[in-house]
């Protein structure tokens, strides 16, 4: 299907497919960027993602599974029984057409109604900046290597900002 054409044709199927899908969000990216999430998320499998609303916020953990997959669930629900948690939101990141066509491909899976469409679209971005992104991936590093220095109050700040920009 995708034999003979551009990055362009390829990024306007995928993201035609997924406008008329309820609940599933496409996005296109480097490709360069989905290898890099793929390569950092295998080391550094855990971080948090707030949800924001007006009442306050909650967060979804989320768990990266390898080749490719992300699941996130309440972090309530993860600290009380991981293996019990069932995810809100899953994200899967494509990184096959890297070399074809330089392009990377991510779509998310909104699972639970517990989240709304868009909610899981300003999630689905920042977590994955935050793998993408040097500065950001800091912090998702910190998480998981160095937890006694994870400043979870700054990095709640930063991605309140971030959700309010979306």
């Amino acid at each position: 299907m995708i034999t003979g054409k551009t990055a362009d044709e390829v990024s306007s199927l995928w993201m035609g497919y997924h406008a008329d899908k309820e609940d599933t969000i496409g996005i296109c990216c480097k490709g360069s960027e989905a290898k890099l999430v793929i390569e950092r998320a295998a080391g550094h499998e855990f971080i948090i993602q707030p949800i924001f609303r007006e009442d306050g916020f909650f967060n979804l953990v989320s768990q990266f599974q390898n080749p490719r997959y992300f699941l996130l669930c309440l972090l309530e629900d993860y600290q009380q029984n991981p293996s019990n948690a069932n995810p809100l939101l899953t994200m899967s990141v494509f990184d096959d057409l890297h070399d074809s066509h330089g392009l990377g491909l991510v779509r998310g899976d909104v699972i639970n109604k517990g989240i709304s469409t868009e909610e899981a679209n300003k999630v689905i971005q920042n977590l994955f900046e935050g793998y993408v992104n040097d500065d950001e991936f800091e912090s998702v590093r910190s998480f998981n290597k160095q937890p006694e220095k994870f400043d979870v109050d700054d990095y709640i700040s930063c991605q309140s900002q971030k959700w309010k920009a979306r």
